[in-house]
Parts: structure tokens; C-alpha cells; sequence
């Protein structure tokens, strides 16, 4: 009478583990790789967050990412030019203490990035300059 039982049990088990493993089609989607020709512009910070709260310390920030390998801004300060390379939708900027920008979205219009600095997380969502 238990061999039944433990087979029903045994079956159930094995088909919640089966149904567990997820869809492989699902809504979570690879991220496409950027390339440097979509972040190259002049971009200004539209709105800023530090540590998930709305900044107004980056107001007028700007960031201008050239060909050249360039990566100009005034967010530190006065505006300074720092060589840059992408690589897996990451920018590193050589600052005295390299700078690292994850990118999460770029379109036309939009450039969202953002960073570690000074134990602050910044999210920064970015739009060109005309």
C-alpha cells in the first residue's frame, strides 16, 4: 500500500522540480553589447541619483565621449579630458582613481549610466546636448 503512495509523492516531487526550472524564453533578456559609436555625443545629466535619492549635486553635469577615446567632463570639477575604453557595456575612465560607468540603456536620446564614487552609488540618466 505505500509503494503507491511514495511513487504519487515521488512523481508530484519530480514534476515541481521539472515545472522550477524556468522558461528559457522568458521576459528576462540578454543585454545587447554597446558599442562605442552609440555613447559617442555630447550629453548632459538630466536627472541624478545618489543612493536611489534625487541629487541636484550633478546639476549642469556634463560628459563628452569623442572618437578620439576621449571622455571630457565637469563632474569632478572643472571640465578635464581622461581616456576611456567600453568593454561589456562598461566605460573606464583612466581619473587618477579609474572610473568605472556601467551602462545600462543608450538610445538616441537617452544615456543612462552609472557609478561608484566615494561609497555613493550615482545614477545618472543622460540627454545630448544640441
Amino acid at each position: 500500500m505505500r509503494t503507491p503512495l511514495y511513487t504519487i509523492i515521488l512523481c508530484a516531487f519530480a514534476l515541481f522540480l521539472h515545472s522550477c526550472k524556468g522558461d528559457t524564453n522568458s521576459s528576462s533578456q540578454v543585454e545587447k553589447p554597446i558599442t562605442e559609436a552609440e555613447v559617442y555625443g555630447k550629453w548632459e545629466i538630466a536627472k541624478a541619483y545618489r543612493d536611489d535619492q534625487i541629487t541636484r549635486l550633478l546639476d549642469n553635469g556634463k560628459v563628452t565621449i569623442t572618437e578620439d577615446g576621449t571622455f571630457t567632463t565637469n563632474i569632478f570639477g572643472d571640465p578635464k579630458a581622461y581616456p576611456f575604453k567600453l568593454k561589456d557595456n562598461s566605460i573606464r575612465v583612466a581619473t587618477p582613481k579609474t572610473t568605472k560607468y556601467l551602462v545600462s540603456e543608450v538610445t538616441p536620446d537617452t544615456l543612462k549610466m552609472s557609478t561608484k564614487f566615494r561609497n555613493f552609488e550615482f545614477k545618472l540618466i543622460m540627454t545630448p546636448v544640441e
